[in-house]
């Protein structure tokens, strides 16, 4: 698969909340030292990945930045 040129700003979004995407592992980032990381869930890409952690993260910042993202150009 080709890379999207949503990869590098969704990626960047993702690392701002601590979530990062393996594959297709969502995956909640620890902080070394005390807590490990979690997979937090599976998705199809990073779109899918950003999309599905609206309701969890849970923040008008994250989903401002999100709609500006995917906003057809």
């Amino acid at each position: 698969m080709f890379p999207s040129r949503l990869d590098k700003p969704l990626t960047r979004l993702l690392l701002d909340y601590d979530y990062r995407v393996a594959g297709n592992t969502i995956i909640q980032v620890g902080i070394r030292g005390f807590a490990s990381e979690q997979i937090h869930g599976h998705c199809r890409d990073l779109f899918d990945a950003a999309e599905r952690l609206i309701p969890i993260i849970h923040e008008e910042e994250y989903q401002r930045r999100f709609m500006e993202i995917t906003k057809p150009t």
